[in-house]
Parts: C-alpha cells; sequence; structure tokens
C-alpha cells in the first residue's frame, strides 16, 4: 500500500478506520469485516458499517444516523444517490470546494473503498513475477506465470469462499498457506521477515496507543482529586498512595515507549514522521518531563499524566490518520531523528508548564484563610518545577530551531527563508526566552504573571504546531491538512481560561508572595 507491504491485519484496520472510524465493529476485529464484505457481501451490504457526520449529507441520503449501510447510498431503481453531487465537486477546484464538498468526497470515497473490498480489488496478494510489476488481486493474473498459478490467481478465492462455507475440499488453511508459498516464490527478496510480520500484527492487535491514554487520563484525574481534596483537608498524600499511582502511571509510560520502539522497528524510521506520530511523540514526552521533575510531588506527575492522556486522545480523533507510511522524500533523512525529535520533544516540556500554569491558577482559585499555608507551598513547588521544564523546553527549541535550519540548507539550499513554520518557530522562542527571564524585569515579576505567561504563551506552540500545518502553507507542505474555521470548542477553552484567570486574578491578592524573589 503507497509503496510499503504491509499485512492484511494493517490493511484491515486501515479500512476499518476510513470506513466506519472505528477500530472493531461490534466485537468483530477489523479482519473479520474486510473478510466478511467480500464474502458475504449480501449480509454486509445491510449492516450501518459506513460513517457520516455532515447533516446535509444525511438529509442528501434520507437518514438520521451516523453510520448507514450500503443500501441507503441507493434508490428503489440501484441508482447511485451521490453521483452528481460528486461530479460537480470534483469539478471544482479543491482550494474552491466548502465543508459540504469536501466531506462529500471523503463519503463516496469510502463507499468506493467497500465495493474495492467487495470485489476483491483490496486483496493485491498476489506479486508479479519482478519487482517493478504491480501485485495483483484475485481474479487479474498477472503475466508470466504458468497456466496452473494463473488458475490459482483467478480462482483461489473462490476456493476459499466454499471452504469457509463448509462446501469446498481444500481447508482454508492450505489455501492461506498457498498464497504464502507464492508470494515467497516471487518476492521473497523484498518481503518483509516474518520476525517484522509477526511484531506488525502484535502491535496491531496492543494497539499500545489507545490503551495507554484512558490509564494516564484516569490515574492522572483520580491523583489530582486526592491531592485537591487532601488540600481542603489540610493533610498531605500518603507515600503508599503516592508510589501507587506513580507505579501505575510509570507502567503506562513503559507502555508508551514500547508502543514508539515498535512502531519504531515496523516502519524502519523514527517514529514522528506525520501529525499522528509526533503528537504521540509530544504525549511521551510530557510524561517523561512529568517523570523527571515529579519524582518527589506526586502534582506534578499527575499534572503529566492529565496532558499527555489529553494529547494521546486528540491524536485518536477522526482527523487524525495512525497509518503507518513511507517517508515523503524531504523526511527521508537523518535529521528527522535529530532536528524533528529536539523541536518536537520540547513542545513536552513547554506544554508541561502551561498545564502547570492551570493547576496554579486553580489553585489560586480554591484558595481560603483555611488553607492558605498549603496552597502557597504547593504554588511554590510548582512554579519551580514549571521554570525549570521552561528552561528545558526553550533550550531544546532554541537548539531545534538551529538544527532546522542546517537541515533546510541541505534540502532547500538555504537556512532560513521566513517560510510560515520557520517564522512560527522563532516567534515561540522569542516568546519564551521573554517568559523564561521576566523576573528579571521588576513591574513583571511575580508568580501570578510568570504563570499567565506560561498559559497564554503555549497558544504559541499551538500556533506553530496545529496552525501553521492547517491554516497556512509553505514549504513545510507536507504535514498540511485543512481546515476551514475553528472548533467551537477552541471558543469555549479559551472563556473558561479567562474566567479562570480573572478568579485567580483576584483570589491570589489574598496570598503573600511578596517575600519570594
Amino acid at each position: 500500500q503507497d509503496e510499503r507491504i504491509e499485512p492484511v491485519s494493517t490493511l484491515s484496520s486501515e479500512i476499518l478506520r476510513k470506513v466506519a472510524r472505528k477500530s472493531d465493529f461490534d466485537g468483530r476485529s477489523p479482519e473479520e469485516v474486510m473478510l466478511g464484505l467480500y464474502l458475504y457481501p449480501e449480509y454486509w451490504r445491510n449492516v450501518s458499517l459506513v460513517y457520516v457526520t455532515n447533516d446535509q449529507l444525511k438529509s442528501l441520503l434520507g437518514v438520521t444516523e451516523s453510520r448507514i449501510p450500503l443500501t441507503s447510498f441507493f434508490d428503489a431503481q440501484g441508482n447511485y444517490k451521490l453521483i452528481e453531487p460528486v461530479k460537480a465537486a470534483f469539478a471544482k477546484m479543491p482550494a474552491m470546494r466548502n465543508v459540504f464538498e469536501k466531506e462529500l468526497i471523503n463519503l463516496d470515497e469510502r463507499v468506493n473503498i467497500c465495493f474495492m473490498v467487495v470485489n476483491g480489488d483490496m486483496f493485491a496478494l498476489f506479486p508479479g513475477t519482478t519487482k517493478d510489476v504491480k501485485w495483483s488481486f484475485p481474479g487479474n493474473s498477472p503475466a508470466g506465470l504458468s497456466s496452473e498459478e494463473s488458475l490459482f490467481v483467478n480462482k483461489g478465492f473462490e476456493l476459499l469462499k466454499e471452504s469457509l462455507n463448509g462446501r469446498g475440499e481444500i481447508g482454508t488453511r492450505q489455501i492461506l498457506a498457498s498464497i504464502a508459498s507464492f508470494q515467497t516464490k516471487y518476492a521473497s527478496s523484498y518481503l518483509s521477515s516474518d520476525s517484522k510480520k509477526k511484531v506488525e500484527i502484535f502491535y496491531n492487535s496492543l494497539n499500545p496507543f489507545k490503551r495507554v491514554f484512558p490509564l494516564y487520563l484516569m490515574v492522572g484525574f483520580v491523583l489530582l482529586v486526592v491531592i485537591f481534596v487532601n488540600i481542603f483537608r489540610q493533610k498531605t498524600i500518603g507515600s503508599k498512595v503516592r508510589i501507587g499511582f506513580s507505579v501505575l502511571i510509570v507502567l503506562g509510560f513503559l507502555l508508551h515507549t514500547a508502543g514508539l520502539a515498535l512502531r519504531w522497528y515496523i516502519a524502519g524510521h523514527a517514529p514522528w514522521s506525520n501529525g499522528y506520530e509526533s503528537m504521540v511523540y509530544v504525549a511521551w514526552a510530557s510524561m517523561l518531563a512529568g517523570i523527571i521533575f515529579g519524582r518527589k510531588y506526586p502534582m506534578v506527575i499527575a499534572t503529566s499524566a492529565m496532558l499527555s492522556g489529553i494529547i494521546l486522545f486528540v491524536a485518536h480523533l477522526n482527523w487524525m490518520n495512525p497509518e503507518i507510511t513511507h517517508l515523503v522524500p524531504v523526511l527521508n533523512s537523518y535529521w528527522l531523528m535529530i532536528h524533528v525529535a529536539i523541536i518536537t520533544a520540547s513542545y513536552g516540556f513547554l506544554g508541561m508548564s502551561a498545564f502547570i500554569g492551570l493547576l496554579v491558577l486553580a489553585l489560586f482559585s480554591i484558595s481560603n484563610p483555611k488553607n492558605t499555608k498549603n496552597v502557597r507551598n504547593m504554588i511554590l513547588q510548582l512554579t519551580t518545577i514549571s521554570e525549570m521544564s521552561v528552561t528545558v523546553g526553550l533550550y531544546m527549541l532554541t537548539i531545534g530551531t538551529f538544527l532546522g535550519g542546517v537541515w533546510a540548507n541541505e534540502s532547500w539550499g538555504r537556512y532560513w527563508g521566513w517560510d510560515s513554520k520557520e517564522t512560527w518557530a522563532l516567534v515561540t522562542v522569542v516568546v519564551y526566552s521573554f517568559i523564561a527571564h521576566m523576573r528579571l524585569i521588576p513591574s513583571l515579576k511575580g508568580i501570578y504573571n510568570y504563570t499567565v505567561a506560561t498559559v497564554i504563551g503555549f497558544s504559541s506552540v499551538l500556533m506553530t504546531y496545529f496552525g501553521v500545518n492547517y491554516y497556512l502553507s509553505g514549504l513545510h507542505s507536507y504535514g498540511r491538512g485543512t481546515a476551514d474555521s475553528v472548533h467551537w470548542s477552541v471558543y469555549v477553552i479559551i472563556i473558561s481560561i479567562t474566567g479562570l484567570l480573572m478568579v485567580a486574578n483576584f483570589k491570589q491578592k489574598n496570598l503573600d508572595f511578596e517575600s519570594i524573589k
């Protein structure tokens, strides 16, 4: 697939995510769904499988559900309901298409994928006699084969269907073994090793990043609740409780790390080459920062777990594609391991400082005469760790930006060109250089001012990471997506943070930090 040879397990997962936006379906594995579509199309055409979210598209199709069967796309005469709207959408230039037309084209693609599976066109399991020949699907025998081999390619899947239905004379495992032998005969020189195939299938079944983010979120949230309750109770968290929560989070981090290692081995390159992988890596860096700085401070490790969980949750939303692909030419460089690893990891450290800032604002907001001492001590600890995290993040961000210039010179023949990504990376360096040195300005020093700066300053990181890729264009367009508007949740977050800032500003005056330098 896209010049990468992958197990059917991986292809099935990609197809199910594309069509149904799910990693499994009604308890069935992706392989079961894909084989079911091919072997039993009469049944699966009536299963609500295809994902539809656009209300205008639902109205056009006459449905109300978010997942609908393939039969819903055809009228009583068997005509495809979307054919004319799709033609009109494709007639427009991509930049001129509105949200409905983009969703229409994506939905049409999902339907076509289903029928490619039904027709067997997705089962490109039979290599040609040379590496340059495209692999063939059942019923489309490549040239240069013997008559027996051509017959097997053309009829092998029909035999498989008969065997699965209990009517065949040849066992299913024997047919699959024959397909494997055919692949070995003509493609053994460039096929992945058996161990690599087994690792990839294991990685697909393990799905480590999707498993670990609920653990991060749940354990981090519960630990934060315990800490906040103890603040009101005028007590500190017990050592056994702290160690127990820390062990769970570290176990999650080890699974997270193992997932990155497995993906690196499978892909053959560093696993931070696209949007999904970089999100997973930023979450890993955030959790690493929490473990480093939070060994003695449970609130820090809880904060990092929450942040990492949120990042992984976002990475598994519908608009992120977790597919493993070959590197685009500009990324096929050893600088991917160096530049991208350093600058992306910096986002984890800067993100932790911003999340700590939100916690400090929350602590300001809940402060009262009874818990002033506990709140003040907690704020001092968190602010100290936040300053260390900002310092580490700023060093990494600055070094990564300079290394990016070296890579740009190798790739494009110039060190700096004011490309949108380069410009915003520099803006972020300037913003955090100011934040790191605010304490040296008498009129700006103070915990509250620093905290506000870390929270607001993180918007420059978000603009560099998301805004440039999804709203602007430039030489870094290999990572570019499409976005027509700002999601409503962004406005909700901005309003919520503004309210928290106002409450914290009012309450922080009751805490005496004047003696703190």
